[in-house]
């Protein structure tokens, strides 16, 4: 409850930001809902206990680096640490039982499951990843490696994170070009 008026509450319901939820007006008393959702429990420890006024939407950018919250949530990112816009890595690497090969190892919600195919839905994200040998058509046939390949240097992932490797399977003794990307969408 935000406002209770014994003559009821007229006039344009206020814009909150930073804060998930919705206001209504419920006869004289104007209220706030708040859902929990992982990206609002994210956007909360994330970004507004450490700023209140960032902004902590979805789309918001607080760090100005061009890369919005819903990509750090997605990636294992820190939305007030423009350096930081979280785990993706593309790399050639000995892949064991194929040899050298072109992979991409991401960090994604834990319990992703990329059991069939290269798609998979955790908490309000949608993670597809590609491959393609032209960059015109993204359609090339991929392989998940497993255990994930985590480069150096990368920390271990918290509990709401886990890695994904996949490979590109025209790389092996590939002489021309591959490329791999992991997309992320809010669902």
């Amino acid at each position: 409850l935000l406002l209770t008026a014994a003559g009821g509450i007229t006039g344009p319901l206020p814009t909150v930001t930073g804060i998930f939820g919705t206001v209504s007006i419920d006869g004289t008393n104007l209220e706030l809902t708040v859902a929990d959702t992982p990206y609002s429990t994210w956007a909360q420890a994330k970004i507004t206990d450490i700023d209140p006024l960032a902004n902590a939407t979805p789309t918001g950018d607080p760090d100005g680096d061009g890369v919005a919250n819903s990509a750090g949530f997605a990636l294992n990112g820190n939305p007030l640490d423009g350096s930081k816009n979280g785990y993706s890595l593309g790399q050639t690497v000995n892949v064991p039982a194929v040899g050298d090969a072109l992979i991409l190892t991401f960090a994604s919600r834990t319990g992703a499951d990329f059991g069939v195919g290269n798609t998979a839905s955790i908490d309000g994200v949608n993670y597809t990843v590609q491959g393609s040998l032209d960059l015109t058509s993204f359609t090339a046939p991929l392989t998940k490696v497993s255990p994930a390949i985590v480069p150096p240097g990368w920390p271990a992932p918290d509990s709401s994170y886990a890695y994904h490797t996949f490979r590109l399977d025209a790389s092996t003794g590939l002489t021309g070009k591959g490329f791999l990307r992991v997309k992320t969408e809010q669902t």
